[in-house]
């Protein structure tokens, strides 16, 4: 496939794809609160994205 996000999505399982979605969507999330101006949700979204990574990666088996 020459779409890279086919490949990984045909690599991983389906529960492990959701929470790395959504850490994307709270890393996107970030960087909106930043240009508003709201750094102290901007650091809350980042926090969001790196428990969904977590997440992500415990499904994965990947060790801490």
């Amino acid at each position: 496939m020459s779409n890279p996000y086919i490949s990984t999505r045909r690599a991983s399982s389906l529960e492990e794809i959701f929470p790395e979605i959504d850490a994307k969507r709270w890393d996107w999330a970030a960087l909106v609160f930043e240009e508003l101006g709201r750094p102290v949700a901007a650091e809350r979204a980042r926090e969001f994205a790196e428990e969904y990574r977590l997440t992500a990666d415990r499904l994965r088996g990947t060790p801490a």
